[in-house]
Parts: C-alpha cells; structure tokens; sequence
C-alpha cells in the first residue's frame, strides 16, 4: 500500500489519487485496434498537455493549479482504500493534507490508452509512480473520465488503485513458464515449425527462437522474449520477426493449462496490427500453439494453427 493510515490516501493521491491505471494495459489495446488517425493523435496530444500540466502543478505543490484540471463536481474514487473523494473541496483538502505531511513529493505519470466515448468525452488510462521525502516509492494505475474544456481537458471520474512493490524476483516468478522451456516441433507435408524456448544467460527472461519452413522453400523466423514486469505484476512479451515486424504484449493465463498473450505489432511498412497467441499445455510432452484475432490496419485476417507441438529430446 502507498499510504500510511488515511492519510495516506492523500499520499496516493498525490498521484496516486489521480493517477493511475496502468496495469497492463499493456496490453490494454483492444483486439480490433485500428490504426491510429490525425484526429487521434491530435486527441492523445491535447490529453498528454493536460496531464504534464497536472504534474508540473503537482511538483510544484499548486493546490490550486491542481484544481484548475478537475471539474467542479469531479469524483475519485481510490479503490484500494475503498474511499470517495466528491468535489474540489474534498479533494483540495486531501491534496494539501497530503503535501503537508509530504513536503518533498514528486509524481510521473504515464498515459497508456486512450479511447474516445464521444468528441467531447474520453477514457484514458495511466500510471503513476511517487516519490516521497523518505525516499520510498509508491505506484499507481488508475482509469479516468475527462471532458474537453476548451483546448485542454479536465478530469470528472477517476477509479484509481495501488499497484504493490513486487518482492520476488524474475527468476522466480517465470517458474510459472518452467514447462515451456525446450524443443517444440510440428510437421506435415506442407510445412514444419521448430521452436525451441530457452532460459537467457542470467536466468531473468525466457527467449522463444522459432522458425516455419513450407514444402515451397519459403522460411518465415523470429525471436520471442518473455519477461516479469515487478511494478504492474504482469508477464511481458516482445516479439521481432524476420520481416522487420516487431510488438509488445503481455501474457494472462486463462485456464489451468493455458496462456494467452495478447500482441499489438508494428509492421516494416509502418502499419499497426494485432494478435492473441494462444497456448495449451497438453501434457508434459505435447502443447498446442494457435494465434486468433489476427488484424492489420483494422482488417481482420484468416486465424493459424492449431499447431500440435512435441517435445524433442534434448
């Protein structure tokens, strides 16, 4: 927890209070994802001025220029705490409690997604991440309401949790991927596939080679790496193919024997796509390897697998 006693709420609000939603968002792309436009751009840009103002005003301990970005009838609910700030003037009270009790406090955001409700209204999602005068550190995510108000935005709801300093280590928290380390193959009379998942030299990320070989002669590779990400509590993906196309991802494991990761990618060419890869652990021998909701541009694409992979004998 970022807070001591309820004071530390207004400690998390420090931005944690308004911050906060991160979480994997990393994954917080949807599915269907379509490519970004000039009018979005212009969006997340007018929405990363409003919360870089918000920060300045907050690293300056600005009560009243903190004020200046919530509506007058805003909400914020810190859920970790089960607690409801209504209106500026419980929120103006939190922020000052908080700045009195922390004279040093320093808050980072980062935007993650956005998504438009209407012209006028917005879903953004962030997180936060501040540092204290005692020098610890607290995290947040949170998912906030904004409106636009003239050429900026201000903030109407915001739900906003904890997100806790994780103890243990990479190695330790990839063991739940133990069973996925090794050859995989799968052949048939139109094409094979190898993958061979492998710990790296210091035992903290798990990297996937993996190549496609069809009866034509036409080889298709790539690298895959999974990781820990400490702060949000998430496995982490990256993914760099052999025609240039690269992405980022984060695994969810959906039933007792099966995983999924969600990928949003960046084409050679520039344009954005997305994949769920989608892994089944038969037995300790054999698994299964499909990717679904494959799009680019926003134009759904055929489906692959599922590949029936067995492991090889090292």
């Amino acid at each position: 927890m970022c807070f001591v006693h309820r004071f530390a709420w207004t400690r998390c609000l420090s931005w944690g209070c308004l911050t906060g939603l991160m979480l994997f968002s990393a994954v917080t792309v949807s599915a269907q994802a379509p490519a970004t436009t000039p009018e979005s751009d212009a969006t997340q840009s007018s929405v990363q001025r409003t919360l870089d103002g918000f920060v300045q005003a907050f690293n300056n301990h600005d009560v009243n220029a903190m004020l200046s970005f919530w509506k007058p009838t805003a909400i914020h609910q810190q859920i970790t705490a089960g607690e409801t700030l209504q209106g500026k003037q419980a929120i103006s009270d939190a922020y000052t409690a908080l700045f009195k009790q922390d004279s040093k406090a320093v808050l980072q955001v980062t935007l993650n997604s956005i998504r438009a409700i209407t012209n006028n209204v917005i879903d953004a999602k962030c997180s936060t991440e501040i540092r204290h005068s005692d020098q610890s550190v607290s995290y947040s995510k949170f998912a906030a309401i904004l409106v636009r108000d003239g050429d900026g935005w201000l903030f109407d709801q915001v739900r906003e949790s904890d997100v806790p300093v994780q103890q243990q280590l990479p190695q330790s928290a990839l063991q739940a991927f133990d069973w996925f380390v090794g050859t995989w193959t799968d052949s048939n009379d139109t094409v094979q596939v190898t993958n061979r998942v492998e710990w790296d030299r210091g035992g903290s990320f798990l990297i996937r080679h993996w190549q496609s070989l069809a009866a034509t002669g036409q080889l298709q590779s790539g690298m895959q790496l999974i990781g820990w990400d400490g702060e949000q509590g998430v496995y982490r993906s990256w993914v760099f193919e052999s025609d240039g196309t690269f992405g980022e991802g984060v695994w969810q494991q959906t039933a007792e024997q099966t995983w999924q990761c969600h990928l949003v990618i960046k084409r050679p060419d520039g344009r954005r796509g997305s994949f769920t890869q989608v892994v089944e652990q038969r037995s300790s021998h054999e698994l299964s390897f499909r990717t679904v909701n494959v799009q680019v541009d926003g134009q759904a694409l055929p489906s692959s697998g599922p590949e029936q992979l067995l492991r090889q004998a090292d």
